[in-house]
């Protein structure tokens, strides 16, 4: 009898913990960028999939002239089936030369007297400082279709000189990324190919609305900037945007699904696969199947032991086994709930969302009182008050020992979200 008891509660355990880690581990993939800049060429991507299997890419291309002439022609290959440009723009920085110190120089000196009767004030120091806003221009190109990409050859525009570091705005909507499943989307997002090294790539995958992403949130709130690559027209001369400026700062630390890259050769490329969904339940339908199996096998585990314990009652073995498997259910009731209430703006409409939550806390409240005391009520009339009191107290020391199992087991294998060594800097 001890040996079922024992095994009883550890599989118990095992199901508390469970449905726990899953409620509370945080997405990995979702993570702000705060690096900087690095020497060479850096990219950066802001991707759009929609139920059509279609990906709407705005990328910034930040590249480097490294030689000795000034940089006039640039070659890119966009891999991908179908690949329409819809506009490619060179965003120019233009800067003014401004003296840091002003020196006074004798331009009148009288030796008999040994006095300067004038001066001339001259600039020994000085700097580049950036002209805003930036100006706008529309980049030529040369078309050229390989098998499974295009490539084009770019004039730029306003030429970047030794040293100098020259930004390309691309909007282009292709095909050729997707795969579609039931229900379900996967992706092999591949960036733009240079003919240099490339330092640095990050790239920001997200959907539109009404999909669902795994490893991310579904954003469309910086669409603003792509309308204004999409609408803005074809000029000689340099333009002046704010929305285009908005979005070119905007575009380095776009969140989503993130993944960065370094150290490219020339014509490399770099792939960001993942997968999305029309509902959260495709997206994660075999996790959902095989844990709904996991956990019926554990309830009829939970069931056959009960049943066993309650025909041995009286007995403090019954009693703790009944006391201990309340507190598991427990345990499993509060996660479950907490991932659902967690939830629930993900899986509806927010309208209704928040008449569902308070639902959802009434039936964990009921639960959680039929689970606390009904156990206990059912042992006093069958086996006295006595055995209804050990019940309960079994039950709470379950509890309290369970979470402190449980908040260990979290904090070694996730560790703290915010170091506490940044926070004792924070406050010195």
């Amino acid at each position: 009898m001890r040996k079922i008891v024992f095994i009883l509660l550890l599989m118990m355990a095992l199901v508390a913990i469970v449905p726990a880690v899953a409620a509370t581990k945080p997405s990995l993939e979702m993570m702000p960028y705060y690096g900087g800049d690095s020497f060479g060429q850096n990219q950066y991507y802001s991707v759009v999939f929609d139920e059509e299997g279609d990906a709407i890419v705005a990328a910034k291309l930040k590249i480097q002239n490294t030689g000795k002439d000034n940089l006039t022609e640039i070659e890119i290959e966009i891999p991908g089936e179908s690949v329409r440009i819809v506009n490619m723009l060179q965003e120019v920085q233009q800067k003014d030369k401004v003296c840091s110190y002003w020196e006074k120089i004798c331009t009148d000196y009288d030796e008999d007297s040994g006095t300067c009767g004038q001066y001339k004030e001259t600039c020994s120091s000085w700097y580049w400082q950036n002209r805003w806003p930036a100006l706008y221009y529309t980049i030529e190109k040369n078309v050229g279709q390989l098998s499974k990409s295009v490539r084009y050859d770019l004039k730029l525009p306003f030429p970047i000189q030794e040293q100098d570091t020259g930004i390309i705005l691309v909007y282009y909507k292709v095909q050729g990324y997707v795969d579609k499943g039931i229900g379900t989307y996967d992706f092999d997002f591949e960036t733009i190919k240079l003919n240099r090294d490339v330092d640095d790539i990050r790239v920001s995958v997200s959907v539109q609305e009404g999909l669902y992403l795994k490893g991310g949130e579904a954003k469309v709130d910086y669409r603003t900037g792509f309308g204004a690559l999409e609408k803005a027209a074809a000029y000689s001369e340099g333009v002046q945007s704010d929305d285009l400026q908005r979005f070119s700062s905007q575009i380095e630390y776009e969140q989503g699904y993130v993944k960065t890259a370094r150290g490219l050769d020339p014509w490399e490329s770099f792939h960001v696969k993942g997968e999305y969904a029309t509902s959260w339940l495709m997206l994660h339908k075999l996790s959902v199947f095989f844990g709904s199996v996991f956990v019926l096998l554990i309830l009829a585990g939970i069931f056959l032991g009960f049943r066993k314990l309650i025909q041995s009652k009286g007995s403090f073995a019954s009693l703790f086994g009944i006391g201990s498997g309340s507190a598991v259910l427990l345990i499993i009731t509060w996660s479950l709930f907490s991932f659902m209430i967690k939830n629930i703006g993900r899986w509806m409409d927010w309208r209704n969302s928040e008449l569902v939550m308070l639902l959802l806390v009434l039936l964990g409240g009921i639960v959680t009182l039929s689970l606390l005391i009904g156990p206990p009520l059912y042992v006093g009339l069958t086996s006295g008050v006595k055995s209804a009191f050990i019940v309960l107290g079994i039950t709470i020391v379950m509890l309290i020992v369970l979470s402190i199992i449980i908040v260990i087991f979290l904090s070694v294998t996730q560790g703290p979200q915010y170091p506490i060594y940044r926070v004792m800097e924070a406050l010195a």
